[in-house]
């Protein structure tokens, strides 16, 4: 049965992202941009989603998207192995690092690390095969004016640096997230079958502690987090309680949260889920 439409659903939403911006600016907590797009009109209530944050592990979504389009070209093979050397250990997430030097991996387990992980050892040996340069330009051909792969990822160490800024820096935007993610639900980032595997590794993602964390048990949430220091993001397709002619779940809409300064980051995560919980309520439920 399809459920019923919220005509006000886009300024019932656009209140409740103006509620969260004051919330977390009232707690002192930091600052956000939220993008939220209702898959059955296409329609958005955004804040601040033009403005650029640091990407931290969401960048990784727009390298997957690359790895998945040189497989369909043919350059990369799902299937080869890679020796995971000591040499190519990064800090930070992941479960790689502490793994025995030349451990074979295929290529689909590491952007499967990458994603579902945030593994920043499988993201870097992702980037050396695929080519920086060639995730910046795809995401352009994508429309994402404002994403920019900068840097391998290492940690937190490379925001102690004396140097840093975001000049130095990934940025994305909430926007562009949002965007991505529609392309990606209408088999427009690289096509309908590399589209939907892609959703289906971010579905699998371990860190569950925004939009996931308070919607109904079982929720299906294609989604990438990040976090720094600095920030805790998350960035996903929620999908709703009705079911398409292939019996899974139909995505429902598409929320991109970006935070950064941030003086408490399990209260702004727990804020996002607050956030996420109400609009999962006005957007499926309502």
């Amino acid at each position: 049965m399809t459920a019923p439409m919220n005509t006000n659903l886009i300024s019932d939403v656009g209140l409740r992202i103006n509620e969260f911006l004051w919330q977390i600016k009232e707690r002192n907590l930091g600052e956000a941009a939220v993008f939220f797009q209702d898959l059955k009109t296409d329609r958005t209530a955004a804040a601040n989603a033009e403005e650029i944050f640091a990407a931290a592990s969401v960048i990784k979504v727009p390298i997957a998207v690359e790895a998945f389009r040189q497989v369909e070209a043919g350059i990369l093979d799902l299937d080869a192995l890679y020796a995971v050397h000591e040499s190519r250990k990064a800090g930070g997430s992941g479960v790689l690092r502490p793994m025995h030097s030349g451990l074979a991996v295929t290529f689909r387990d590491l952007v499967t690390l990458m994603i579902i992980v945030s593994d920043n050892t499988a993201t870097n040996m992702v980037i050396d095969l695929v080519d920086m340069e060639a995730v910046n330009e795809t995401a352009g051909r994508l429309g994402l004016s404002n994403t920019l792969l900068r840097r391998k990822l290492v940690g937190g160490a490379f925001y102690a640096r004396p140097d840093y800024s975001l000049a130095i820096d990934n940025h994305i935007t909430a926007q562009d997230m949002g965007l991505l993610l529609h392309r990606l639900v209408n088999g427009q980032g690289v096509s309908p079958a590399s589209d939907g595997a892609l959703l289906d590794i971010m579905a699998m993602q371990q860190v569950n502690d925004r939009i996931p964390l308070l919607l109904p048990p079982g929720t299906r949430v294609a989604h990438k987090t990040g976090e720094s220091q600095l920030n805790r993001h998350d960035v996903g397709v929620v999908y709703g309680r009705e079911l398409g002619p292939d019996g899974r779940p139909v995505p429902a809409y598409i929320l991109a949260v970006l935070t950064r300064g941030l003086t408490e980051p399990p209260r702004m995560c727990w804020a996002v889920a607050e956030m996420s919980r109400d609009i999962y309520r006005l957007a499926v439920d309502a």
